[in-house]
């Protein structure tokens, strides 16, 4: 008799919170960096009893599936050569495990729930968004950058994760917005939460979150109807030029605030990432063609061992320079590999696909997808298997996956219907 607790749909949304959750002040006692593997392997289990523990490798879009499965095997052989042996086994394991059963999670979430729902999996972490933006207003938990531009962190460990957390919220957002945007009561409720989604957005000021948000947004403005974008067009012009008239200054302060970071505007904008970004480079020309190691910086062996890498190493501040340190050039091509894939994908399923709720959908992925890209470029969560960002990309890249099955179908129902016709 299967145990009822052991439910994919139950435990997939509390998987991905489960690693999300660390950061937050009080929730980690709960959630954990050792609770949380815990939970990830009763979804394991969950998925191996229905059969769908590959579900994730096994779509018709064959190439990502088959680029991921040879950059694990890649990342699991750099275990030979590494600095760290140990770390590099550890973290390739934690890897394999992390996107398979997410991304096989995702695709059994969208095909169990529909479209409809597709986004549900994201209502325990815009209660954590809320939780940590509220009841942090209550403690000290803002610091001044540079002694001048305060930046909100609400109840997690740094304004950059509080910033990521609520951007991750916005598809979720946005959906119910579009969907209940002819029911009054629910569209003033979604739209209230989205407003202040997005004050705690510019009050954490991590530019990274902001893009992310903002591609989203552009992706589903995209998918709208000419009309719609001409009156949203058109409001947010009224919005901008009426607020300039009101506060001339804001130009200036917007500059200040979440462009410099600071009223010192000759540091230069990429100044915070700049030493970090040389490090990195420098680390990948060691890295040269087969890597240091699958999580391995290098030069640096002091890796204690546990359930977290935390303590060992260095920031290495951008994706595609962490994945050439560790994995060499070869993982790169790997890792770009995947990524194209995926949005080639995607891009082609959307421009296919007739049905405007689900042409919404695979926009607003599409969106937070390459919103996701662009933060990369400033934080290496790719190489950080337990990461919330990490996690957060492969649970959304299975529900891409998902979505491309209902494309599919939708695409052969219309061809069906058009050669009866």
């Amino acid at each position: 008799m299967r145990l009822r607790f052991l439910n994919v749909d139950l435990l997939f949304p509390i998987a991905v919170m489960a690693f999300i959750g660390p950061a937050v002040k009080y929730v980690n006692i709960l959630f954990n960096t050792s609770t949380r593997w815990g939970v990830l392997v009763l979804l394991g289990c969950a998925l191996l009893l229905t059969g769908r523990l590959l579900f994730g490798l096994r779509s018709r879009n064959s190439s990502f599936g088959f680029f991921l499965f040879l950059y694990i095997c890649w990342c699991l052989l750099t275990t030979l050569w590494s600095e760290v042996p140990e770390l590099s086994l550890y973290k390739s394991i934690a890897f394999a495990i992390v996107s398979v059963a997410f991304l096989s999670a995702g695709r059994a979430w969208v095909n169990s729930r529909g479209i409809e729902k597709t986004y549900s999996y994201l209502l325990p972490i815009l209660a954590l968004v809320f939780f940590a933006g509220i009841v942090g207003q209550g403690e000290a938990t803002s610091f001044e950058m540079m002694g001048s531009v305060s930046l909100y962190q609400g109840l997690t460990n740094n304004p950059n994760m509080f910033g990521s957390m609520v951007a991750m919220v916005f598809p979720l957002l946005l959906w119910m917005l579009y969907v209940y945007w002819k029911r009054p009561r629910f569209r003033f409720i979604w739209g209230s939460l989205l407003f202040m989604s997005l004050i705690f957005l510019l009050l954490a000021n991590s530019r990274a979150a902001i893009l992310v948000a903002f591609f989203t947004t552009i992706g589903i403005f995209f998918a709208l109807k000419l009309k719609k974008q001409l009156t949203l067009v058109s409001v947010s012009a009224i919005v901008i030029f009426g607020t300039l008239a009101i506060y001339p200054s804001l130009i200036s302060d917007l500059k200040t605030n979440y462009i410099y970071k600071s009223e010192v505007h000759d540091i230069g904008v990429l100044s915070t990432r700049e030493s970090v970004w040389h490090e990195s480079y420098l680390g990948a020309q060691q890295g040269g063609w087969f890597g240091n190691g699958y999580g391995v910086s290098a030069g640096q062996s002091d890796f204690v061992g546990g359930l977290t890498a935390a303590g060992y190493g260095r920031e290495k501040g951008n994706t595609q320079l962490a994945v050439w340190e560790e994995t060499g050039i070869v993982g790169l091509c790997l890792y770009v590999l995947i990524i194209a894939s995926l949005f080639m994908k995607l891009l082609v399923s959307y421009q296919r696909v007739r049905e405007l709720k689900l042409r919404i959908q695979l926009a607003i992925i599409i969106g937070m997808q390459f919103g996701l890209f662009v933060q990369s470029i400033f934080e290496a969560w790719w190489v950080a298997p337990g990461s919330p960002e990490a996690v957060y990309f492969w649970a959304l890249t299975g529900v891409s996956i998902g979505l491309l099955d209902k494309a599919r179908e939708e695409t052969k129902k219309y061809r069906i219907r058009s050669t009866a016709l």
